[in-house]
């Protein structure tokens, strides 16, 4: 009984970090062996299989204590870009997190998790250092990754009445900063209507250069998010030196 955006809302919030996967046999041996992981799966009615995914420790033991017969289960923890990957490359219909948690667990269909995977940073970079726990130098390490990776705006058409454009944030005290997401999930999380397009490091060093007054950026407001100032965005400002700007 969902809804799109709670569904959506799950969705992102797994992309912040690791899922757990329940494996039959010893997950490290067939790791260390080169084996495919021999994934725990579940059939519907239809006789479509499911991939299982869980968001925690205590998720998955949940789940074992279901089956008749929990010996020569193991579970492995794994970047969710890797589960889904997973999934949308074998023959699954979907997957299913948290499935003993009925009627709370969520089911993604593996066309959702192909368009995500289209539209996220394979390697997570920007995702990672926010969902991780904050580091001195955790700032400069956003803004050298946002000279490399593909970032997104919300860009809002003017159709509720506001002004057309990309979205911006303003502080108290008066200073401008540019909005950037990781992924078009972090846009439709914020409830708005606006609308995500892809915005290339290039595109950025363009924009800072084009308009000075502009502070820094906020990365992921919806949260885990972080404030990179202009100080920290050299390495994005260099290239628009390299493109003559």
């Amino acid at each position: 009984g969902a809804t799109n955006d709670q569904l959506l809302g799950v969705m992102r919030q797994a992309l912040q970090g690791h899922l757990y996967i329940r494996v039959n046999g010893d997950a490290r041996a067939q790791i260390s062996e080169g084996k495919p992981l021999s994934v725990a799966v579940v059939r519907d009615a239809e006789d479509r299989q499911y991939m299982l995914a869980f968001s925690s420790a205590g998720a998955v033991r949940d789940s074992v204590q279901l089956e008749a017969d929990p010996s020569g289960t193991s579970a492995v923890a794994q970047p969710v870009t890797s589960v889904l990957q997973q999934v949308v490359s074998g023959d699954f219909a979907g997957l299913i997190v948290d499935n003993a948690s009925a009627p709370h667990r969520v089911v993604f269909p593996t066309e959702l998790l192909q368009k995500t995977l289209e539209q996220a940073d394979v390697d997570m970079t920007v995702k990672s250092i926010l969902a991780a726990p904050r580091e001195q130098d955790s700032v400069v390490r956003v803004g050298e990754a946002l000279a490399t990776k593909r970032m997104w705006v919300a860009v809002n058409d003017g159709s509720g009445g506001g002004p057309v454009g990309i979205a911006e944030a303003q502080t108290t005290d008066g200073r401008r900063f540019l909005q950037l997401f990781s992924h078009p999930l972090e846009v439709i999380a914020l409830g708005r209507g606006d609308r995500p397009l892809p915005f290339a490091p290039e595109q950025l060093a363009k924009v800072l250069t084009s308009h000075t007054d502009i502070a820094g950026v906020i990365v992921d407001s919806a949260g885990p998010s972080i404030v990179v100032e202009r100080d920290a965005l050299t390495p994005v400002l260099v290239l628009a030196v390299d493109l003559g700007d």
